[in-house]
């Protein structure tokens, strides 16, 4: 798995599993993994987990010269008003080229900040790129695309046994989720009600960066 951006570590933390072998973190700022090392009780030590490789850079700048391919790659850095180069169609693409067949890239899409027509170009950039797709809506200030070349299914006995291990059980308890009908609830649309949604938007990208620059 790769993660760019650490915050407060709980998306690392969720991705220390016994199926994955290795996570990898790309982060730029020195203070977010100073910070991340004094937030054990709130990460449980992830930055010190000997499966978690630290990576003081641009997450884009690693992705574009690693050789590594992943199974997951996961970005939720910063607002894109902010760091717009890890919200374009050009990033995306070199997402999509790091990842293993089936592999899924999660993005964080804020509708925060920006207009209406804004978000939809951060989605659309989205949705150009992979073969299948997904909106998750978490709150008013997060939605979380998800996007593979393979079909996306929501298994909800999979899920169902997943919220049997404590592990998964105390994580989600933190958000105060216990029941695995309150995660599926947030599975917003498909790819083609996505296309539908941002048929009058044009795409961000690096060459066009609507988000960016942003009118709002």
């Amino acid at each position: 798995a790769m993660v760019i951006g650490f915050g407060l570590g709980y998306t690392v933390e969720s991705l220390i599993q016994p199926e994955i072998d290795t996570v990898d973190l790309a982060e730029i700022c020195t203070g977010v993994i100073k910070s991340g090392l004094t937030l054990n009780l709130w990460n449980n030590g992830a930055l010190n987990h000997p499966k978690v490789h630290r990576y003081l850079e641009d997450g884009r700048g690693y992705l574009f010269r690693t050789k590594a391919r992943y199974d997951i790659i996961t970005s939720n850095a910063v607002h894109p008003r902010l760091s717009n180069n890890i919200y374009t169609q050009d990033f995306y693409e070199l997402c999509k080229n790091r990842m293993n067949k089936g592999g899924i890239m999660c993005q964080w899409a804020t509708p925060n900040w920006i207009n209406e027509m804004e978000f939809k170009a951060q989605v659309k950039a989205f949705i150009n790129v992979f073969k299948y797709c997904q909106l998750w809506y978490l709150n008013e200030y997060s939605t979380i695309l998800i996007g593979s070349d393979e079909p996306i299914k929501i298994d909800y006995q999979l899920i169902s046994e997943r919220f049997k291990d404590p592990k998964v059980q105390n994580d989600l308890k933190n958000i105060m989720m216990t029941e695995p009908f309150e995660f599926v609830s947030q599975f917003s649309m498909e790819k083609n009600e996505l296309m539908k949604y941002c048929e009058n938007a044009r795409s961000n990208t690096d060459d066009y960066p609507v988000v960016e620059f942003s009118k709002t």
